[in-house]
C-alpha cells in the first residue's frame, strides 16, 4: 500500500537534521502560557544529547508560515502574521509507551473568535500525526493510538467535535508555580545528603510510580534525591519531565511527614528549571519563571505539596 500523502498546509521539521527550528515559531510559543509544555519539550529535545531520535517530528500549521520556505532537510519558515491562529506539535512515535505527542493550538490562549481557525490547524496537525504514525508502524503489530500528554481540555474538546477519538483520558490539574516564590534552598536533614538520581536507583524509582517511563529517558532527565549517608540508599526523589513538569515526586513511607517532598521539589526546581529556559537565540521568554506539576484531582498529597510551594491551579489537561 502506498504511503499516504503529506497533510496539506502542515509543515514538518526533522530535529535529527540538526537544523534549528524557525525563530518565529519559537517566539510565538514563548509568548503563550499554555504553549510552555510544548516549548520546553522542544528545548529538551534540542539541548540534551540522546533526547531526540530519527523518528522525531515538529509539526506546525497556520500562523502565516509558508510551506514554500520550509524543507524537510531544514531551513526557516517565513514568519507570516504574528497574531494568526496556529497549531504546533512535537511527535516521536518511537517513544512508546511514554508520551509521544505534545500538541498546542493558539485557541488555548486566544479570544473565542480565533477558536475555529486554530482548531482546524490542530485538526490538520493531528491528521499528519496519524500519517506519520502509520508510516512508522507499517507492517508492525501494535496499537494504532498515540499517547498525547499535557493536552489542554479546550483543545481536546475542539478536536473531539471534529471526530478525534480519545480511547483513554486521564484528567489532571496543571498546578502553576513561580520559581522566584519557591522556598530558599534547604540543607539536607541530619543523616541525609543531596545528590542526583543514579542509574542504579532507576529500577527502584520506576517501581514506585505508575508513570510509564523507560530507563533510557529517566537517565536524561534533571533529577534530585535525598540519600541516607550510612548506606547511600535514596529515601526521597523527583524528576523534571521532558516538558519540565515536576514529576515522580516520592518519599519512602518511613520518611514521610518531615517536609521532604516540599524540600526536594523546591530545590530541584530552583536548581534545574533554568535547563529549559530561553537561550540567547530564543529571545526573551516572559514565562521562564513558571513551573508546574500535573496533579490528579484525587491526589490530595501532591495537591498539598503544590499549595505549600505557592502553587495554584492554572487549567486542566489530559494524558
Amino acid at each position: 500500500m502506498p504511503a499516504a500523502p503529506p497533510t496539506p498546509d502542515v509543515l514538518v521539521h526533522l530535529p535529527a537534521s540538526g537544523a534549528p527550528l524557525p525563530p518565529a515559531l519559537l517566539a510565538r510559543l514563548a509568548a503563550r502560557q499554555h504553549a510552555l509544555p510544548l516549548l520546553r519539550r522542544l528545548r529538551f529535545a534540542a539541548r540534551v544529547a540522546g533526547a531526540t531520535t530519527e523518528h522525531a517530528r515538529v509539526l506546525y500549521c497556520g500562523g502565516g508560515f509558508s510551506a514554500a520556505t520550509e524543507e524537510q532537510e531544514g531551513g526557516e519558515a517565513r514568519a507570516g502574521e504574528d497574531g494568526a491562529p496556529f497549531a504546533a506539535a512535537y511527535l516521536d512515535v518511537s517513544r512508546a509507551p511514554e508520551t509521544q505527542l505534545w500538541l498546542y493550538a493558539s485557541l488555548e490562549d486566544a479570544a473565542p473568535a480565533e477558536t475555529e481557525e486554530a482548531a482546524e490547524c490542530a485538526w490538520r496537525v493531528l491528521r499528519e500525526v496519524r500519517r506519520q504514525h502509520g508510516a512508522y508502524a507499517a507492517g508492525a503489530d501494535g496499537p494504532a493510538a498515540v499517547l498525547a500528554g499535557s493536552l489542554g481540555e479546550a483543545l481536546r474538546a475542539a478536536l473531539a467535535t471534529r471526530g478525534a477519538v480519545f480511547a483513554r483520558v486521564g484528567l489532571y490539574d496543571k498546578w502553576l508555580l513561580r520559581a522566584r516564590g519557591l522556598p530558599p534552598p534547604a540543607a539536607a536533614p541530619p543523616g541525609l545528603r543531596w545528590g542526583p538520581v543514579r542509574r542504579r536507583d532507576v529500577p527502584l524509582m520506576l517501581a514506585r510510580t505508575s508513570i510509564p517511563r523507560q530507563e533510557r529517558t529517566v537517565v536524561l532527565l534533571p533529577s534530585l534525591a535525598l540519600f541516607r549517608e550510612d548506606d547511600g540508599e535514596p529515601v526521597a526523589w523527583a524528576l523534571l519531565g521532558p516538558d519540565s513538569s515536576l514529576s515522580n515526586l516520592h518519599v519512602e513511607p518511613a520518611y514521610r511527614g518531615q517536609g521532604l517532598a516540599k524540600a526536594v521539589a523546591a530545590k530541584l526546581l530552583r536548581d534545574r528549571l533554568r535547563d529549559y529556559g530561553a537561550a540567547a537565540d530564543d529571545g526573551y521568554d516572559e514565562y521562564d519563571d513558571y513551573c508546574w506539576a500535573d496533579v490528579a484531582p484525587d491526589n490530595p498529597g501532591s495537591q498539598a505539596v503544590c499549595r505549600s510551594l505557592g502553587g495554584r491551579i492554572g487549567w486542566s489537561v489530559s494524558w
